[in-house]
This record gives structure tokens, C-alpha cells and sequence, in this order.
């Protein structure tokens, strides 16, 4: 068994399945006709309208009795984000768990990073 434990059959069937579960994942991604979409739009209303119609409206929906405007689409994304993170996390085998995290908490920097900059140019 240690001569299978380092193979390329081995790495297959470690992570084959996850694999195939994250590129599933891909399918609810919006597509270039919804960005479009969403570049034409005037208003967050019209971008809240816009998700409504896609995987988010779950979040949309969720956050909407609390929230309001950019601040429920911020909420609603955020929300929408750390669920697919989680399951990611979770169907991802033991060995790739601290790898995924490093990915991780480096695109919350990234996304706190954003965030911090557009407080700043509102200024």
C-alpha cells in the first residue's frame, strides 16, 4: 500500500471527487451576458433585481428582510461567498484543507482591501 499511498492513482482518487464537485460549482458562476448586464445597470436596485433572477436570490432574499439597498448587496454576496467557501472546505480532502484556507483569507485581505479603498474614495 505505500508504494499506491504516492501515486498519480492515488492523488486521482483523493481528489477526483472534489474535483468534480468544485466544477460543478462553476455551472451557478454568473456568465458573461449577466455581467454585461449588471455593467448596464443605474442603480443597486436594478443590480438587486438583476441577482434575483440567479443563484444569489437565496442571499438576496435572506438579507433583504434586514437590509436594504448596497448594504443587503453587500450582505447578500458576502453571505453567498462564505457558503461556497464552506463547501468547498468541506469537500476538499484533508491534505488540500490548509492550502485552501492560505487561498482563502488571501482573497478576504484582497476583498477587505476593496472594501477599505472604496471608504476611502468616498471621502
Amino acid at each position: 500500500m505505500q508504494i499506491f499511498h504516492g501515486s498519480v492513482a492515488h492523488r486521482v482518487l483523493l481528489y477526483g471527487y472534489s474535483n468534480a464537485r468544485a466544477k460543478s460549482m462553476k455551472s451557478v458562476l454568473l456568465d458573461k451576458k449577466q455581467f454585461d448586464q449588471l455593467m448596464d445597470t443605474n442603480s443597486i436596485a436594478d443590480i438587486l433585481s438583476l441577482l434575483d433572477k440567479t443563484p444569489y436570490k437565496e442571499d438576496i432574499v435572506a438579507t433583504g428582510l434586514k437590509f436594504s439597498g448596497i448594504k443587503q448587496l453587500e450582505f447578500a454576496l458576502g453571505k453567498n461567498y462564505a457558503r461556497a467557501a464552506k463547501k468547498i472546505l468541506k469537500i476538499a480532502p484533508p491534505e488540500a484543507k490548509q492550502t485552501l484556507l492560505a487561498i482563502l483569507n488571501r482573497q478576504d485581505v484582497h476583498n477587505l482591501k476593496t472594501i477599505l479603498l472604496a471608504k476611502h474614495l468616498k471621502q
